[in-house]
């Protein structure tokens, strides 16, 4: 019975250290923009996918094979056009005085035809310098994927896949938050929530095309081969090396997160934001720059994530994986209380434990003992393990 129990609660710690780092992204964002950003769980899963390819085309670059899909970093490099357009439009000034220009001819004032020529001229310069932008990011993207990837680089591949897929999620997640929620930020709650819910849809079935990431098992190439590294014959438990690069792995990320959060600056104004939007505003932090940066560290860890995932299990089903873990990151961060990092980390820890014991009952308990813990906890702590009841004013 004991060599049972070790050897499950060495699987729950590997399994919730993933959902942690999930769990973290969906508190971070819930505690600045106060949304439940459903999409999140499609980070994750963009983030098992990239790494996909990256290490398929690392491996076949070695064995001179390799391929990815043709059209992946174009659509990478037009979410990133969208965000160097948009950043320029403010920062430049005859890009802002242009979109100054063509606001003032769409005012109501004018007339019909006025406003109609005005948004088309406008738009139709934008659409058409954000597809020159993609292209050209998309050229560059590739360029240097096979030229990082096509080297020999050994011990080294996870650790630069974990950065380069950082840096893809990152960009996906702070696009997603410049064309889905930034226009209703200041709307009603629930029009958010339908939007989060309406992308989480599209990323799922826009990855689902065969020229993206396709809709079929793919088998994720084994970059680290497994050994076992400590072996304890009383409770007959295995600890391997991929288990090690897990913990150390999320450890690194979390450790990275408090600094940002608890020692820097940017932290300080991070914390401000959360605590009262409009107050931080007027102390002079620009509330959309944390926002953005919220939008770039939540999904970066939701990237990590989806690489651990795929390092530890080898298999990714399709584009709807994130689906289930999602939702069970997001049951562990409302478990530890949303909003609380600290709550996020040990709720997902929690729920870990608890579904690998339940599955090592049946296979089809964990997810089901999931809700229970969840509908358990709302009603016997509304606010979280470590979670703060708030008072709303109406």
């Amino acid at each position: 019975m004991l060599k049972f129990i070790a050897q499950q609660l060495t699987n729950g710690i590997q399994l919730g250290s993933i959902y942690a780092l999930i769990a973290l992204g969906y508190s971070m964002i819930y505690g600045i923009v106060k949304l439940i950003n459903f999409a999140h769980a499609d980070i994750f899963m963009v983030g098992a996918y990239i790494a996909l390819f990256t290490a398929a085309f690392a491996a076949g670059a070695a064995s001179g094979g390799g391929a990815m899909p043709p059209l992946l970093w174009f659509w990478v490099g037009l979410a990133l056009a969208y965000l160097c357009l948009d950043w320029a439009t403010a920062a430049y000034g005859p890009l802002r005085a242009l979109s100054e220009r063509s606001r003032k001819k769409r005012a109501p004032g004018r007339s019909v035809r006025q406003r109609t020529l005005g948004y088309l001229r406008y738009n139709l310069l934008m659409a058409g310098a954000l597809v020159l932008l993609a292209a050209l990011f998309g050229v560059l993207l590739t360029a240097l994927t096979k030229t990082v990837f096509g080297l020999r680089l050994g011990a080294w591949l996870l650790g630069v896949i974990l950065v380069w897929v950082m840096a893809v999620c990152a960009i996906v997640g702070m696009a997603m938050e410049h064309i889905a929620y930034r226009p209703l930020r200041h709307k009603p709650r629930v029009l958010a929530l339908i939007t989060a819910l309406g992308v989480s849809l599209f990323l799922e079935n826009f990855c689902s095309q065969a020229a993206l990431f396709g809709n079929q098992y793919r088998a994720f190439p084994e970059i680290i081969k497994k050994t076992v590294v400590v072996y304890v014959p009383a409770l007959d438990l295995a600890i391997t090396n991929i288990f090690i690069v897990n913990l150390a792995v999320a450890g690194l990320m979390l450790l990275l997160l408090w600094f940002i959060v608890e020692k820097t600056l940017v932290g300080k104004q991070m914390r401000a934001v959360a605590c009262n939007t409009g107050v931080a505003a007027l102390m002079g932090i620009n509330v959309d720059n944390i926002i953005t940066l919220t939008f770039c560290i939540g999904p970066a860890l939701a990237g990590v994530a989806g690489v651990l995932y795929a390092v530890n299990y080898g298999i990714l089903q399709s584009p709807f994986l994130g689906f289930t873990p999602g939702i069970k990151a997001f049951i562990a961060a409302v478990l530890g209380g949303i909003g609380s990092l600290p709550g996020a980390v040990l709720g997902a820890l929690l729920l870990g434990v608890t579904e690998v014991f339940a599955n090592a009952v049946d296979s089809n308990l964990g997810f089901a003992l999931a809700f229970v813990i969840l509908i358990v906890m709302l009603l016997v702590r509304p606010a979280g393990l470590l979670g703060k009841k708030e008072i709303e004013k109406v």
